[in-house]
């Protein structure tokens, strides 16, 4: 099947609930690659598991490889902290809390070799109720690969993909990875947490 995104903006969802702003310099974004570990990436393919005949049975809703950072130092966490602090202030201005311990952020690579990619999905639900805030920091030259667009397929917008650019927004807004066709996406991604949605 092929991949497609299907648009059409839903009542009380707009594109003013996404906020960028460019957060790392090129040198942070070096450093975070850095301490990087080729050794430590693991697969983080999702398979949708539904009805025969539904159209989408075993259909990849994810490909892509995925570690944890090692924060030994600080600074990423704190840099984040403070970009994160400011575009929730401006909007969508979420009652958040923390980065959670068992829910740290990650860094996602997206090959295009293997067409990886991440279906329309939201961040939050019954399994991650406390999330409350997505954000996407850009850590790869959008030269460096085609494809790999971050779609809100709900609002039919674009994130802005600049190095160091970080994207903020609410958890429950769905959201796409477009397939990488060429090159490799790097970028830190992770969750905000507060009082569950109700």
């Amino acid at each position: 099947m092929p991949f497609r995104i299907e648009l059409g903006p839903p009542p009380n969802r707009s594109y003013s609930d996404v906020r960028s702003r460019p957060v790392f310099s090129d040198e942070d974004c070096e450093r975070t690659l850095a301490v990087l570990d080729d050794d430590r990436w693991t697969p983080a393919a999702l398979v949708d598991h539904r009805e025969p005949g539904s159209g989408y049975q075993n259909e990849r809703v994810r490909s892509a490889a995925v570690q944890t950072l090692p924060f030994d130092d600080s600074w990423p966490l704190r840099k984040l902290s403070l970009g994160i602090a400011e575009l929730n202030a401006e909007g969508p201005r979420v009652d958040v809390e923390s980065f959670e311990v068992a829910d740290l952020p990650s860094v996602v690579r997206y090959e295009g070799g293997s067409n990886d990619h991440f279906r329309a999905h939201q961040d939050v639900g019954p399994s991650q109720s406390t999330r409350k805030l997505t954000f996407v920091l850009q850590l790869s030259d959008p030269s460096d690969y085609r494809g790999g667009a971050l779609v809100f397929p709900e609002v039919g917008h674009s994130a802005e993909m600049t190095r160091g650019e970080l994207v903020v927004f609410p958890s429950y807004l769905r959201h796409v990875v477009t397939p990488v066709l060429t090159g490799t996406r790097l970028a830190l991604i992770g969750w905000v947490h507060g009082p569950a949605f109700r």
